[in-house]
């Protein structure tokens, strides 16, 4: 198996940091978060190919929608979040619930996607703590790190 540890977080360049952009580095895979404010607007490979995008409410830790650039069309996902903030589901364009999340007391998730049929409750549902469409947004509409499994903020 390989080594799929974080080795490297950095600024890639002088002109990047004025642009709030962070690099991350896991094994051979590079991926680069470009930032509006204290807020993920986008996130490319290494080689510069657009992954998502992201669209904000008009409060901090609001986050709306992701768009997931990956295939041969956007696939756009609409978060839906309780009373904390934090996410409990997460929507494709027809309004069918793909995600749902729980959370203990201390904001470990669980997350619960339709499986390959795409119908709920088939026997092969996903249930983990990594989200299968790359939704980062959980526990108070924080983003989350599969890597370290801790939140994070920009201060």
């Amino acid at each position: 198996m390989p080594d799929a540890r974080l080795t490297t977080c950095r600024l890639p360049s002088p002109q990047a940091s004025q642009s709030h952009q962070i690099e991350k580095i896991i094994g051979s895979n590079t991926t680069v978060y470009v930032y509006d404010g204290d807020q993920v607007i986008a996130e490319y490979d290494g080689t510069g190919g657009l992954l998502r995008k992201f669209i904000y409410g008009p409060g901090i830790d609001e986050p709306i929608c992701m768009i997931d650039c990956t295939g041969e069309s956007d696939v756009w996902y609409f978060y839906h979040l309780e009373g904390l903030g934090s996410v409990v589901a997460l929507s494709n364009t027809s309004g069918s619930i793909v995600e749902k999340y729980t959370y203990d007391v201390f904001g470990k998730c669980d997350v619960i996607g339709w499986g390959d049929d795409e119908t709920w409750d088939t026997g092969d549902d996903y249930d983990g703590s990594v989200s299968p469409v790359g939704n980062p947004y959980m526990f108070t509409a924080r983003r989350y790190d599969d890597e370290t499994g801790l939140y994070y903020r920009v201060n």
